[in-house]
């Protein structure tokens, strides 16, 4: 899963396909995710793998399945011991993640 954080308001906001039915909140209708501030945006290509940011966004992944195991085990931990998952920041050269200067 790509996520895209901006620095400058500190909202992380997940990433839509470029190509959707719906539009949400404080996202364009062609389907750019926009952070709070508007300085970072970001959306997945028609692969659903392959994702561009712009602006002052910071890609970050979560890695799948440690998020999966962590949902799965949910239900049958106390509530008092928080369930880790993997997490990692999206280093540049990448060949799933590419920087664009503008909007499109």
């Amino acid at each position: 899963m790509k996520l895209l954080y901006c620095p400058d308001c500190d909202d992380i906001r997940k990433l839509q396909a470029i190509c959707r039915y719906r539009t949400y909140p404080r996202e364009d209708p062609r389907g750019l995710s926009f952070c709070a501030c508007g300085k970072s945006w970001g959306f997945y290509k028609s692969d659903m793998l392959n994702a561009v940011y712009g602006g002052r966004a910071l890609p970050l992944g979560i890695d799948n399945h440690t998020l999966a195991h962590a949902l799965s085990l949910q239900s049958t931990r106390a509530k008092e011991h928080p369930i880790a998952f993997g997490a990692f920041i999206i280093e540049d050269p990448c060949p799933t993640v590419t920087y664009e200067d503008g909007k499109k």
